[in-house]
């Protein structure tokens, strides 16, 4: 009977550490505004990146629009980590971008999630005519304070 008692004892425990562990995993909205100024470009068009962080996963979903580019995207990625005003490397690449509004997702490797979500990437549309990015913005947390 005491061998039954632990094994349950033991199970509850396994069951609640599980269910509080899910309970800490959070969807973080995550939003960028896409300008000109902010890809050092002098171009009218403008875009978002609206988008969401599964902190359990490291699943990175996101929605991108813009309009009023000077022509085709000719890239569109995510760069850093880098300050605003700051150039960095690409670190995912989106696809679909022939069209005004494109979606995707990726699994962030774990060693980027603090500076991803301490605002340190940026999303990036380029074109011909401004191929080191025609409008671009930073990807901050709406809830972080950090926003405009």
């Amino acid at each position: 009977m005491k061998f039954m008692h632990k094994t349950s004892l033991i199970a509850a425990a396994a069951l609640t550490l599980g269910m509080s562990a899910a309970a800490q995993a959070e969807m973080i909205d995550l939003y960028a505004e896409l300008v000109g100024e902010g890809a050092v470009a002098e171009s009218g068009a403008t875009g978002e990146f609206n988008g969401t962080f599964d902190t359990e996963t490291r699943e990175l979903s996101w929605v991108v629009s813009y309009s009023g580019m000077s022509g085709p995207l000719i890239g569109a990625h995510i760069h850093g980590p880098a300050q605003p005003g700051e150039n960095a490397g690409i670190m995912i690449g989106f696809e679909g971008i022939e069209n005004n509004a494109f979606s995707g997702s990726e699994i962030l490797d774990a060693e980027v999630v603090e500076d991803f979500l301490a605002g340190l990437y940026y999303a990036n549309l380029h074109t011909e005519a401004n191929p080191g990015g025609e409008i671009r913005g930073h990807i901050l947390p709406v809830d972080s304070g950090m926003m405009n």
